[in-house]
């Protein structure tokens, strides 16, 4: 579906924000036949509301999934990036029979908008356990993207939602991540530490030692929370020079210090005293 393609209509006075409530009033053939409208209209806010209403439709609706089909392969080749990314957005949020196929062929998108959304839905479309390889394939694709939070999102995806999948492969694409200064918007080198971490990989104990000595009381939390996934003694002397005696045990980041100080005490066969 493309610009050209699209009927002249007028824009659909439904927006996102009324979806929800739109959907409740109405049956999934209603909706449905109402997103087919919006999905021919010459904007392209209809046609991103389309997708998303016929989402609504599918969501509990199987017979509506290969229609579903349809709508988001059409939609994944729009000549809109907000469309393609919908379209993306609901291959995950919806996973039906060609959602993969659909993700893949985002995966290297001229729009980053598009591809941070395929990072976003591509976990969503497999099972940890039993991962779809094509899946793992693009989320390592996308793990060396230019974007800063495509990277970050797909060492979420791959190292921590998909934690189960454990090959050389992978651990060497969170490792090569590791180097990156964390964002306002991103933090890759965090996630690749999660996901490391959660994989039992000590190799990432010097990197999550020097990372809390050099940031200090600015390191972010995922940090704090990957040491305590480790759970490696060596991280203890860099964990505890944060601490001070003054600090509120109430606050949420004091608090993943001190589980993280715990847990490399206790693998350590040591008993933390606490502060």
């Amino acid at each position: 579906m493309t610009d050209d393609a699209a009927a002249d209509g007028p824009p659909s006075d439904l927006t996102l924000d009324g979806l929800d409530e739109f959907a409740a009033a109405h049956t999934s053939h209603e909706c449905s036949a109402r997103a087919r409208e919006l999905l021919s209209a010459a904007d392209e806010e209809s046609r991103e509301v389309g997708v998303h209403l016929f989402s609504l439709a599918a969501l509990n609706e199987p017979e509506l999934h290969d229609a579903l089909d349809e709508v988001v392969v059409a939609s994944a080749r729009d000549a809109s990036a907000e469309v393609r990314a919908t379209a993306a957005h609901v291959a995950g949020e919806v996973p039906t029979r060609l959602s993969v196929d659909v993700l893949v062929g985002l995966v290297r998108d001229a729009s980053v908008t598009v591809r941070r959304s395929v990072a976003g839905s591509l976990p969503l479309t497999t099972d940890d356990e039993s991962p779809n390889p094509r899946v793992v394939g693009a989320l390592l694709l996308l793990i060396a993207d230019a974007d800063a939070v495509v990277r970050d999102m797909a060492a979420f995806g791959l190292g921590t939602q998909m934690a189960g999948v454990d090959t050389p492969a992978v651990r060497a694409a969170l490792r090569r991540l590791l180097d990156e200064p964390d964002g306002v918007d991103a933090y890759p080198a965090a996630e690749a530490a999660m996901g490391l971490a959660l994989r039992g990989d000590t190799s990432v104990a010097p990197v999550l030692a020097e990372r809390l000595r050099s940031q200090g009381t600015n390191a972010g939390r995922l940090w704090l929370d990957a040491a305590a996934v480790l759970a490696s003694p060596e991280l203890l002397p860099a964990l505890e020079a944060l601490r001070e005696p003054d600090d509120d045990a109430d606050d949420p980041w004091v608090q993943a210090l001190d589980a993280a100080i715990a847990a490399c005490a206790a693998a350590g066969g040591g008993a933390h005293a606490g502060h």
